[in-house]
Formats: structure tokens, sequence, C-alpha cells
């Protein structure tokens, strides 16, 4: 995880640097396509801060309002809304507060933090629940500390068309010495005209921008890009010579004149949104520039007449630096190899890992040919996944359990072993409405499983050996459900199947995301084997001992020494009324 997260500053002033004037009402200073911009930027960060004195002078809701953003977000993984942070010196708010009460239709209410500490010492803290990215809307006071103590990396600005001219009218910026001097300009990377609201986007400029910056904010970019759950989320940046942003763009980005967005590529987009229709020269500024981009552009194309890898040429930027090279199996891959052959310059590989991760499941399965495995489960504060009798219902609580069914909405497949379906018997559909059931998995390797579990009917895949009995097989069939016989793990083990078998068959159905939900041994033989890319664990409050059944039981014990644990990295933490979701990749 980073240091701190990514800062980005969003306001609306007057022509003369206003935010509002002094009346009592609350003064509008955007307008309804400003307020989807808005709208819009809340959806893609992680968590919104504001001050004290906003809350009490506008008593904001400080949610998503568009349920479309709320459905995507949902779709990500995560809240409806981002987590919500008052800044307050004293601490003293009205609980009663909308930013405490208020709640996004259909969703659960997002977490609000009220915090009186410094400013690097909130971004720590935020950094710690796993936030990346953060937007601060106010009020001046805020928006003043941020920049005096540089600690913005982005300002958002909407200026509307009229003045305020009250001396007494609070300014969006106060009197304070800001690092970005006429000698450190900041950078202009976006403007448009939002009706009569003119939006400008600046980038605070560091005193040496590297490749990895802009990279960094290329990466950033691809989290804008709509779901899809067969192509890749690419950001790409235009960069001049002057180290000056000219053009963005990022996959299924709408711009009307390429057509279907969902064919749309980001360095396509980017290249476009510099070429002035009806005409076949390209901007004079490209001669000089750079385009950095998440992945490897594409070559060859079938979508469009001219791959990205030949529109870059066709442009004349002289410099490429990319991220993450695209695997060769969905497509021939030759786009860094053609540029070079070119005499185009590629750096390759810079923040690959953080790349691969902002394309989940998908950069496995095409590499691999194996989905991510994401091991999910309920635990108390001592690690324990159910009672000394077996009973689990309910360690965790009813908001967690509703967040578990998400996570199965969005999974391809999800995985249990046959002692869980003996113990629980579960149904493992998804309820969510409107949702999808996954794939369901029963790692069985006796086919011991009753037939008449609520598992056993069509939908579902049990996976067995090679010498599972073949009347056990003919019942299992008959309800429905289909068995598929694969080598055992050794030849010491006869009825334990082979994991990696059983990833590869998954694989070649299709399936790029796996939730596995137990039980322990299942959990431990997957850990063992360093067959698990990311955990996700909704820890309860409670408490039950020695007697009950840990989250995993791996061979030999586990390791000897701490030195040799199995750990994370990306962690990010959220609450969940008591509970706590910690989410977090495994190192390799």
């Amino acid at each position: 995880m980073t240091e701190r997260p990514y800062v980005v500053l969003s306001c609306a002033v007057s022509l003369d640097g206003y935010l509002d004037d002094t009346t009592p009402e609350r003064l509008l200073l955007s307008n309804d396509a400003d307020f989807d911009r808005v709208d819009a930027l809340r959806a893609s960060c992680d968590a919104i801060l504001v001050g004290a004195g906003t809350v009490r002078a506008d008593n904001p809701r400080l949610l998503v309002r568009s349920a479309e953003h709320r459905a995507a977000r949902i779709a990500r993984g995560e809240p409806a809304s981002p987590l919500r942070v008052v800044l307050s010196a004293s601490g003293e708010l009205d609980q009663n507060a909308v930013v405490f009460t208020a709640t996004p239709p259909d969703s659960d209410p997002p977490e609000t933090v009220v915090f009186s500490g410094s400013l690097p010492d909130l971004l720590h803290d935020l950094a710690k629940r796993g936030v990346r990215r953060l937007m601060v809307e106010g009020g001046a006071s805020v928006l003043t500390a941020f920049l005096a103590e540089d600690l913005a990396d982005e300002l958002q600005i909407a200026t509307a068309p009229f003045l305020i001219g009250d001396p007494a009218a609070p300014r969006a910026f106060g009197p304070a010495k800001f690092a970005q001097s006429p000698g450190r300009r900041m950078i202009l990377a976006d403007s448009a005209s939002l009706g009569d609201v003119a939006f400008a986007r600046y980038l605070v400029a560091r005193e040496r921008i590297t490749d990895a910056d802009f990279l960094r904010l290329a990466i950033e970019l691809s989290r804008s890009c709509p779901p899809s759950p067969d192509a890749y989320s690419v950001g790409a940046i235009v960069v001049d010579g002057d180290g000056r942003i000219i053009s963005t763009g990022y996959s299924r980005e709408p711009l009307g004149r390429l057509g279907d967005p969902d064919k749309n590529h980001a360095e396509e987009v980017a290249l476009a949104k510099l070429t002035r229709p009806g005409s076949a020269q390209p901007d004079p500024r490209l001669s000089d520039a750079t385009i950095y981009t998440s992945l490897e552009p594409c070559s060859p194309r079938s979508s469009r007449p001219l791959n990205c890898t030949d529109l870059i040429l066709a442009a004349g930027i002289p410099r490429v630096v990319l991220a993450l090279r695209e695997p060769a199996l969905l497509a021939v891959c030759d786009g860094a190899d053609r540029l070079r052959a070119a005499g185009v310059p590629v750096e390759l590989g810079l923040l690959e890992r953080e790349a691969r991760t902002q394309n989940g499941g998908f950069v496995k399965w095409v590499l691999e040919g194996r989905p991510r495995v994401t091991l999910k489960a309920a635990v108390t504060l001592d690690g324990r996944i159910a009672a000394r009798t077996g009973d689990a219902r309910w360690v965790s609580n009813e908001r967690s359990r509703r967040e578990a069914h998400r996570m199965r909405d969005r999974a391809d497949a999800v995985l249990v072993g046959a002692g869980t379906v003996r113990a629980d018997d579960p149904a493992l559909t998804a309820r969510v409405p409107g949702g999808r059931d996954p794939l369901r998995v029963i790692l069985d390797g006796r086919l011991a499983i009753p037939a008449a579990a609520q598992v056993v009917r069509p939908g579902t895949l049990i996976a067995t050996v090679e010498g599972a009995p073949r009347k056990a097989e003919r019942a299992l069939v008959e309800r429905g459900a289909e068995v598929v016989r694969l080598p055992p793990v050794a030849r010491d083990f006869p009825d334990a199947v082979d994991l990696g078998a059983l990833l590869d068959e998954l694989g070649r159905r299709n399936v790029l995301e796996l939730l596995v939900e137990g039980g322990a041994i299942v959990h431990g033989s997957l850990l063992a084997a360093g067959l698990v890319d990311r955990v996700a664990l909704f820890i309860a409050p409670k408490l039950l001992g020695d007697g009950g059944v840990p989250l995993a039981r791996l061979p030999g014990g586990g390791p000897a020494t701490v030195a040799e644990a199995l750990a994370l990295h990306d962690v990010r933490v959220r609450r969940l009324g008591d509970d706590l979701l910690l989410t977090g990749d495994l190192a390799r």
C-alpha cells in the first residue's frame, strides 16, 4: 500500500474565487452537468472528507447520488458510497447531522469517521484503513491546509459565471504560504465547458515528475473503466515535451465519433481527443510527446480499422512507457516489439504489479489459465470460523452476510469442501436482487456428500478423484449435479483431489474469479499449496477459545517461525457495523 492516499481536492467557485456568499441559504455554484461530474468523482474515490464547518453550515450527505455509479461500485466489490470523513479539531458534532445518518437507497450506510489530528496523521490513518483515493470537498480552511502542507495531488475546480464581490464571503483558498507558486506551477490535465460552468483539472507538480508518477496516474485512470468480464481496464495519458498532460483516455470511455464505447481502447480515446474532426494531421505537440499506458498497445485488432500501435506510430509519438505487457493468449501481442522495430523507445515493466492488480482475475486467467482465488471467511477475534460443536451461525453480523452475498454475486464460482456441505447444508446462492448465482463447486474426494443436500442440483460441479465410487456419482448426477474426476494430489493421498488440476479445470470453464468458503482443511490445503491469491476476512468481535474450528488447518501445524508466516500486502480494512472486513493479497 502507498504511504498515503492519492488526494483530490474538489470545489466550485465564483469568477472572483468565492465558495459561497453571506446569505443564510447555500449558494449553488454548479449546474446539473457539474453535479454529475462531482458524483462520478465521488464514486471513483474510497473516502470523502469535509471539515466540521462544512457539516455545520451545509449539513451534506456525502453520498453517491447516481444509482448507476453505486451499482458500478458494488460490482467492483466496494460499498455503494465511500467512507465519510469529518475533520474536527474539537470532535464536537451533532450526531443527528445527515453525514452520520444518511444512507444510499437499497444499501447499507457508509461508515463516518471523525478525526481531530494533523493532516499527515489523518492520511496515515486512512491509508491503514485501505483508502487509496481521497476526495476533499472543503471547506476553505481544509482546502487551504491541504495545499499549504503540500498534501494534495490533484485539484478539480468548477468556475461559475458570476461574481460575489463580498469580502465577508468565504474564499476557496485563504492566505497561506503555498508550495504551488509561480515557480512551481500546477499542470493543467483537463478542461471542459459544462453548460455555463468552466471545469479545470490540475495536477500538483512535484519537484520532479517522473515516469512512475505519470504511469501511476494512468493506472488511477483505469479505475474509471466500466466493468467488463472479458476485457482489460486500461488508462492512457499523453504528455508533451514540456511535461504537460495534453490528453487522457481509458478503456470503454464514451467518445461519440469512435462508435461503440465497449470497443474503445485507452490509447485510441486519448489520441482521438487530440484530432480535430475531419483533419488527418496529427497534433503538432505529439512530435515530442510520451504516451503512458497501463497495458501494452494492441496489435493487431479486429474491432477497428487501426490498432493502437498503428495509431501511435501514425501520430508520430517518439516515446512509449507501459506498465504491463499483454499476455499473448487472447491475441497476438507484439505492440511493444513493433514500436521498437519502428525506432520508438519503449520503457516496459514499471509499476507492473499495480497494473496487474487493477485487472483482477482476468490477467491471471489469461496468463495462467486459472482463476484468481479469494479465500473468504467469517472469523472471531481469536481466528475461529466455528464453535467446537461445528456451529457457525452466525459468526458475522447481518451487514457482513449481505456483503458476502455480494461477493458471491461477483464471483464466477464458489468452492467449499464436503465437510462444509455435511455440517451446514449450504445453498451457496447469491441472494442479491437482480444478481446471479455462481457455479457451485464441491470438493469431495470420496463422493460422500448426501444426494439430498441443498447444493446437489443443476449448476453444481462436484470435483472428486478418479477412483471415487460410481454408484455415489450416479445418485448425484440424477439430482442434476455434474461430477468431474481429477487426479489425486499424491499416491499416498488417493482421496485428495489435486487442487492445481481443479483450478486448471475451472479455468477451462472460463471461471476467472473463484471464491473459497471453507472449511478449515480446504483453506489449509490451498494456502499450503500457494494457490490463494487474496483473502477476505469478516472479523467479528467474538471469542470462541481453543476448542473452536480454526480458519485454516495447515499441514504440519503451520510455519515454525513468525518469519515464515504467510503475509498479506495491500491490506484494506472496512467497518461493517461491529464487524471489520479485512482484505489483502497474499505475498508471493
